[in-house]
């Protein structure tokens, strides 16, 4: 035969086959059961879940949902990677079970199957689990995708309400491979029919999947030596009278690397289990939120963003059966390829992402972060800057250049470190990292070549690899967090970027120096209603979409948002860290992209869902800007320095954690008062350092704790005035009053973002407060029209550029030929 010859034969074969097995099937289901076996009670029917009440968490989100959109649902040692259109891979670190698992449905006897992605009506996240609604005309099916924290396991529960017969057929694509650059070879999978359930495994019997369901039928040809090129099958039938709230009819993924009966007997268990697993996971995530810092202001958008930049951030916790717990970057689908987002171990990250961690108390996660950094440590003191979670499958240190290639990671190790020790009081550990802090330390101070006082770039490793074509400086300005500085040849920087805002936050430069960088970052060319670009859109090197040379990082919006809370540009501050915090309801929901364009509020297609330092971009200078929350467990002392609007008339801050001391502040501001009510646990003989702002022109009259006057002093910069007073905290509560006269207040406004549209909003590059007046620098779009909520708008004596409308202050700007921003000055004299 010719080759033809043989696939049309075999085709033929498999067509032939199928329909006799089909026809076999079809006979013995009619000898054994009086109605058609497609609708008779089975035994398997004995193994769906009774069912149970999935109360919704106070922190669920729910939208329409939109199929190509990612959701990601994890537990520490398996992920659901998806798209709202019911889509997922599933991986059981390290390995990549399989992709694309897809339902369709069929209703009666109809053999045209309905896609999930064309049902998908609506989609929830809660902190245990994702639900995904199907609705047609005749059923509805609710999909609820959830990983017990502990478990290398994952389990749809699915909730069906039928008025018709149903089919409800599972199909995906075996992977069974480890993450790039592992690989493995000779994969094969069968349906094992005692277990229901696909069995994938490969010649060395080390990793295993195991993907079906108790109440299901395989119906997919699988080659004994090899993966089919076509998806595996199964199949659920459900008839009216067993759909309801009677039973949830599970699908069970498990796998991963390790014994097969291991698994097996997961897969096995798991229907006598799932309500277990599931009130387990519920609790695991409820008792994180209760654990750490919690929040609640009259912004519901904004208390929910700060509940999910937590849950983000602990959702990349990963127990790796090979390299131990550490925490990831970030996660999203992999595709045909094989990694999942950012989901390997990169220390920078778990750096950067602790300091928010550590200021929200979630002091054991932090600790097993840095701890699983130090295993990696070079013997010159450098930390590891990524690690593939298949490590474990190869030479990864000596075959594959990622180790070691940043500089930043290792100072990053000291300020992480240090920032943990301060604030948990964590001595022990601080001990047990000793030595290779002061490796670390010593390698830091080895790379100062030029002995500039910086670590060079041609010792050290890039702190910013790409930034090579702005200039051959020695000392990048990530690396050295100061940007304006000259090079070799004597040439300061031209180039705009928000790198140097690293340098501002940690107070580094002189006032004038730092008040300048950050109104210069605030114009139009720099600032877009999302975010800071990583370049000006007006440099020759601009590229919307570049990484480097244009895009819009969250991760740069954190670093500009604290460096502006710190040198009290308040009003900026809390209008940038809105536009982050609306960023989690847009695209995956509950979590912050990667990276967007610089041109058009959208992502790049390659964006990762789930990144972990776009989440600390809110996380971070939402504690410790917009609150002011700092607290030292070795000096005993926590500082309440907050920068909070002047229209939120309460305010609850619960469990800021200092050491093992717990602190809740209650806020009620009123007219001519904000009273403050301070409860703590464990903090007897600590010291309050207590500091809220107030816009620049109110007068503090007095400040009383416990109804007895206490001496303050008065601080004033840019936009703010503070009074100061220390309290040592000898009771287990204190009542705190601050009278004061109010002045005119202007809101910060929740952004209006439209995906795929230009930057068209409002910029306030400066609001200077003098005696009797305000001076407003703006920029708008020509023919714009912007309003600005005003509280106390009475103190208003007349005004120049801009005009009243009821409680609003209306700012318009004049058409133009073309859509450059366009600058406006706005004076406001006060009676």
């Amino acid at each position: 035969m010719n080759e033809l010859s043989i696939a049309s034969f075999q085709q033929k074969f498999k067509f032939t086959f199928r329909r006799r097995i089909s026809f076999l099937f079809l006979c013995f289901g009619l000898i054994f059961y009086s109605v058609p076996p497609a609708w008779g009670e089975t035994a398997l029917k004995s193994q769906t879940v009774p069912f149970f009440s999935c109360q919704p968490s106070s922190a669920q989100l729910t939208r329409l949902a939109q199929p190509g959109i990612p959701f990601v649902q994890t537990g520490q040692k398996f992920a659901f990677i998806g798209e709202e259109g019911g889509s997922f891979e599933a991986w059981a670190y390290p390995l990549k079970l399989c992709r694309e698992f897809k339902f369709s449905f069929f209703v009666q006897e109809a053999t045209r199957p309905l896609k999930g992605k064309d049902l998908v009506q609506s989609i929830s996240v809660a902190p245990e689990a994702v639900t995904l609604r199907f609705v047609y005309q005749s059923f509805t099916v609710e999909a609820t995708y959830f990983s017990p924290p502990h478990l290398p396991a994952g389990f749809i529960l699915l909730k069906v309400e039928t008025t018709v017969p149903l089919k409800i057929v599972c199909s995906f694509i075996p992977v069974l491979q480890p993450m790039w650059p592992a690989g493995l070879g000779g994969q094969y999978s069968y349906w094992d029919k005692n277990l229901h359930a696909y069995v994938i495994s490969e010649p060395t019997g080390k990793n295993h999947a195991f993907i079906g369901s108790p109440t299901a039928s395989g119906i997919s040809y699988t080659p004994a030596h090899m993966l089919s090129d076509s998806p595996n099958e199964f199949v659920l039938e459900i008839s009216p009278q067993e759909s309801g709230p009677k039973a949830y009819w599970p699908i069970i993924i498990t796998g991963g690397k390790g014994k097969r009966e291991d698994f097996a007997s997961i897969f096995q268990t798991a229907p006598s289990k799932i309500k277990t697993y599931y009130l387990e996971t519920v609790e695991y995530w409820r008792s994180f939120l209760n654990k750490t810092l919690s929040l609640t202001c009259p912004e519901e958008k904004l208390n929910q963003a700060f509940i999910w930049s937590k849950l983000s951030l602990a959702k990349l916790l990963v127990n790796n059966p090979d390299l131990g717990q550490g925490l990831v970057a970030g996660l999203g689908p992999s595709g045909t390829s094989g990694r999942p987002g950012f989901g390997w171990f990169f220390s920078g990250d778990a750096y950067i992402n602790s300091l928010g961690l550590t200021a929200a108390g979630a002091f054991p996660l932090v600790k097993k972060a840095l701890a699983f950094t130090l295993k990696w440590q070079r013997a010159d003191g450098k930390m590891a800057h990524e690690l593939s979670q298949a490590a474990a499958y190869l030479n990864w240190w000596q075959d594959y250049p990622y180790g070691y290639i940043h500089a930043d990671t290792t100072p990053y190790f000291l300020v992480a470190l240090e920032n943990y020790v301060t604030q948990s009081g964590d001595l022990n550990f601080l001990h047990q990292c000793w030595p290779a802090a002061v490796k670390a330390f010593r390698f830091c101070l080895a790379t100062d070549k030029n002995k500039d006082g910086l670590m060079d770039n041609r010792q050290a490793g890039l702190g910013a690899l790409e930034y090579g074509a702005l200039t051959d400086i020695q000392t990048d300005i990530y690396l050295a967090a100061i940007w304006l500085r000259a090079n070799p040849q004597g040439h300061q920087v031209k180039e705009i970027s928000p790198w140097n805002t690293l340098g501002i936050m940690w107070n580094w430069g002189k006032p004038e120096q730092r008040t300048a960088s950050l109104k210069r970052l605030l114009r139009a060319d720099m600032l877009t209603d999302w975010g800071i670009r990583s370049l000006s859109n007006q440099s020759s090197l601009y590229g919307p979409l570049n990484y480097n040379y244009g895009a819009v990082w969250p991760f740069l919006n954190g670093w500009l948002t604290m460096a502006l809370y710190r040198q009290h540009f308040s009003f900026q501050a809390t209008t940038l860290l809105k536009s982050t915090a609306a960023l989690t309801f847009e695209h995956t929901l509950g979590a912050i992209t990667e990276v967007y364009s610089g041109t058009l509020h959208i992502w790049p297609q390659e964006a990762v869902p789930l990144q972990g330092f776009s989440s600390h971009a809110l996380l971070f200078p939402l504690i410790q800007g917009l609150l002011g929350l700092q607290g030292s467990a070795l000096k005993k002392k926590i500082t309440f320095h907050p920068q909070l609007l002047a229209d939120w008339s309460e305010i609850k801050i619960n469990n800021f954690q200092v050491g093992s001391a717990s602190f809740n502040l209650y806020l009620r501001r009123k007219r001519n008062s904000l009273i403050i009510t301070l409860t703590h646990s464990k903090a007897s003989g600590y010291h309050l350092t207590i500091a809220p702002c107030f816009s620049r022109g109110t007068r503090i009259k007095q400040i009383t704790v416990d109804n007895h006057p206490i001496t303050f002093q008065i601080h004033e910069e840019n936009q703010v005035i503070w009074p100061e007073a220390k309290i040592v905290l000898t009771t287990n509560s204190h009542l705190i009053r601050i009278d004061f006269e109010p002045t005119l207040e202007i809101i910060p406004a929740w952004p209006e973002l439209t995906l795929g549209a230009k930057n068209q909003g409002l910029k306030i590059i400066d609001l200077e407060f003098q005696p009797k007046k305000i001076i407003i620098e703006a920029q708008g779009r020509p023919g714009g029209k912007y309003q600005l909520r005003l509280i106390n708008q009475q103190k208003i004596k007349s005004l120049e550029g801009a005009s009243l409308k009821n409680s609003s202050l209306v700012i318009s700007f004049p058409p133009a030929p073309d859509e450059k921003f366009i600058t406006k000055l706005i004076k406001i004299y006060l009676k």
